[in-house]
Formats: C-alpha cells, structure tokens, sequence
C-alpha cells in the first residue's frame, strides 16, 4: 500500500473568471417518512430529470421494511413502497442506493433471513416494471460495516462491504451479465467503505483499516488496484466519511476524526492534504462536488445534549461557509447529492421526531417533466482531462450544445496564460483535443465557445 500523506494546507482552488462561487441558502424542508412509523438509515440518489429517490430502513413495530421513497419533479407529495419485510430487526441496518443509466432504483442492503439473526446482504433493483430481489453473500459469510453501491457504464451493479474472518476482509462482488463475481480489495482489518465509479468505469473507494484507525483511499482503472493511506489515527478512531470526485476528476474525502473533527482531504496529484473544517461535528457526513468545482457537506453538530442540529458546509476554493439546515433536531443519518442545477438535496434522520426529512434550498431552480431546466439551455460540457495526473500528454474532451467559435486557453496556477489555441467554428456535439508537451505543474484549461466559458484543473508530472 502506497503512502501519499502532504503537509496540511488549506484546500483551495483559484478563483478564476468563470468559475462560480457558493451563496447563503434559505433552505425548506418537509417529511417523507415518519410519525409511527421509525425510520433509521437512509440513502438518496437523483435522477437526471431532477427526481429524488430515496432508500430507507423502517421499523413498522412487528416487522422491519427496507422501503423505497421517491418523489418526481414538481411533486409535492412521496410515493412510498416497501419492496422487502422480515419479522426481525436486523432488515437495512445499513443500506446503499444507486440508479442506473435509466434512471431505476438499485439498493444493496443487510437481511437477517432466520431466526438465527445471521446476516447476509440482498440486492434489490426495481426496472420499471417490477422488482427484482436476489441475495449476494453466502450464509457463511458475516458482513460487518457500512456498504455501498455503485453501476457501471454498462449498468453492472457493483457492491462493496467488510466481511468477518481471522481479521475483516474488504469485499468487492459485481454482476457480469450471467453471475456475481468477487475479490478481495484488502485483508488488513478492512471495513466502512464508500465507493463511486466515474464515467471512464474507474472505481473509487474510501474505506477504513487497522480498527478504523487508518483511512485510506483505492481506485481501480482496469489495470488492478492501487491503496493508498490518507491519514492515520493511532490515539482514536476514524467515524462517518464520504467520497466525491472534483471537477478534474481527483478524489475528495469528508470524514470525522476522532469524536468531534469533521475534516476535508483533498488529492492534488501526487499526495494527499487534509483541513478541519468544524470543530464540533457528529453524525455521518455526506459530499458532493459541483461542475464549477464547489464542495458541499452536510452533517451534524454537537450544541447541547439533545441538540443535534442538521449543517451545511461549502467551498467554491475561496474558504468555507457554513449554514444551519434544520435546527432542534437530532440529526444523525445524512444523505446529500446534487440536482442537475447543481443544487443541494439532504435527506436526513431526525431521531427525536422519529421521522426521515429532506431539506433544499429555496433558490433551487425547477424542472420541467421533461427533465429540462426552466429558463436553461444546456451548457457547455468539459470533461476532467485525461489521464490527470498527465505524463506530459493529456486528452481533453468537450460538448458543445450549439455550434459556435471555440477557443482553448492553458493557465499556470498563478492564473498567467501560457498557452492560447484557436479551435475554429465547431458543429455541436463531442470534440476531443490531444495536448502534447505539457509543462509540469497545476494547468488550467479554460474553453470558451461563444458567450459561455468552462474552466478545469489539471496536473502535470
């Protein structure tokens, strides 16, 4: 395993022309499940029309459901369905949501199947039409720790987890077309995983090791899989934590260390960084990145003993913000992604009200049925470079929504232009640069194509 640890520095991007940075939100929020019922565990995902959905464990007093809530835009009300019950309390303990390419609902999840409360993992994914519901670990097995669920490019559902042996084994199983198959991404102590595949099927893990204390990153590209450690803790324990990728395709991971620090590590490339961004943090966070390069954290903070308000964090690389969600709560579960605005969405648990909220910023734009934005032609689309770190060549790749004068500029990190490439009168569509000779060090790469301008990090060894 390969260590990569840097100095700590203060996470920060340039804020460059183009780039556009966070704002305060007022933020609403509703129900979607509760009153009798106790919700617990909840997981959320969001489709390219901008409809939520929604994986939950509830307890419906003489049984355990894990339930799926989902609600489409311009609705004001959630469509709840329970696609599998047990009469037992070990049902969605933990769970994971994700949609494929169509849009349809996907869950991973733990599943006591007798009265032996011996626990094996299910997954579940709905097409349409109808549910479909097969168990994936062998009753041999004992799954430990938080999982997770990611598709690829082809729609093949991949699943991670820990699995109980002589030590805890980091366990990857994927659907090939016919069968499940499964390796084992690390033997030492592994567990509480995070897991994501970027649109190149590059697979991304954030997980636990040595009794969670050392955090430490994986990533598959085809070629087999390269650990890394973050960070180590030997005096406590790492808590919740989240993976996102940036615009540029690096990874980023939020995580609590020790009983209080919620802190930010960051890749650039060649080692890893990391900041505390509160002080007081409890829960489980959750991460995204936006297009333009802006993190967004939500978890809870600690105020007084029943206290655990919902907060929010963000960062478009000129310092953090932080806002109150949902006050007078204890929060704990957090789930939060972005809508195709690029807007945040949280789903949380509320355990003094026994309920499963969402909260959103009022200034979040709407949707159309159509999965249009309102008042929105689509953007200009550059892609991370590729790869990125670059040995001295890199690919870029764009799209263009109408055809138009484009122009490609490089920037050094210090914002100077180094490098000016007119691209011509370009069709709409996808287009791809090939650039050579690259210096080292942070690029910028800023595309212009009419009045729009997208601009993306990159770094050169």
């Amino acid at each position: 395993m390969r260590t990569g640890i840097c100095l700590a520095i203060v996470y920060s991007i340039m804020c460059l022309p183009g780039i556009p940075g966070a704002g305060a939100h007022v933020w609403l929020t509703e129900q979607v499940a509760g009153n009798a019922d106790v919700t617990y565990d909840c997981d959320l995902a969001i489709d390219s029309a901008g409809g939520l959905h929604v994986g939950l464990s509830t307890d419906y007093g003489d049984s355990d459901c894990v339930d799926y809530a989902h609600k489409g835009p311009g609705r004001d009300d959630w469509v709840i369905d329970s696609y599998d019950c047990v009469p037992i309390w070990f049902l969605g303990d933990y769970c994971a949501v994700a949609l494929d390419s169509n849009g349809h609902f996907g869950a991973f999840y733990t599943y006591a199947n007798d009265d032996t409360y011996v626990r094996v993992l299910k997954y579940a994914h709905f097409n349409g039409n109808e549910w479909h519901i097969e168990q994936v670990t062998p009753d041999d097995e004992f799954p430990l720790g938080s999982i997770s669920l990611a598709y690829d490019s082809s729609d093949a559902p991949h699943v991670f987890y820990g699995e109980q042996h002589s030590s805890i084994w980091l366990r990857h199983e994927w659907f090939d077309g016919s069968t499940w198959q499964s390796e084992i991404v690390d033997s030492d102590d592994a567990e509480h995983v995070q897991a994501l595949i970027d649109e190149r099927d590059a697979i991304h893990l954030a997980y636990l090791r040595n009794n969670s204390h050392i955090l430490s990153y994986g990533v598959h590209d085809g070629s087999g899989w390269q650990l890394t450690t973050v960070e180590t803790n030997s005096s406590s324990q790492f808590q919740g934590f989240d993976i996102a990728l940036d615009q540029d395709g690096l990874p980023h991971i939020a995580y609590r260390a020790g009983v209080w620090q919620l802190k930010h590590a960051w890749f650039d490339g060649e080692c890893w960084h990391s900041e505390t961004i509160h002080d007081d943090a409890l829960g489980y966070p959750s991460m995204a990145i936006d297009e333009a390069g802006t993190i967004h954290i939500c978890y809870s903070i600690f105020t007084e003993m029943y206290d655990r308000p919902l907060t929010y964090s963000s960062n478009d690389g000129c310092g953090w913000t932080t806002e109150e969600v949902d006050h007078a709560i204890r929060c704990w579960e957090t789930a939060l992604e972005l809508d195709p605005d690029g807007q945040p969405h949280i789903i949380y648990h509320d355990q003094g009200a026994a309920a499963t909220k969402h909260a959103w910023p009022r200034n979040a734009a709407l949707v159309d049925g159509s999965g249009a934005k309102a008042g929105k032609a689509a953007p200009v689309r550059l892609k991370p470079a590729y790869p990125n770190p670059a040995p001295g060549c890199a690919t870029i790749e764009f799209s263009l929504p109408v055809a138009g004068t484009t122009d490609l500029q490089l920037l050094d990190a210090t914002g100077r232009a180094i490098a000016s490439q007119p691209l011509g009168h370009l069709a709409p569509g996808d287009h791809a640069i090939e650039l050579e000779s690259l210096p080292r060090g942070v690029i910028f790469y800023r595309l212009t194509a009419g009045a729009e301008t997208a601009t993306r990090k990159m770094v050169v060894r």
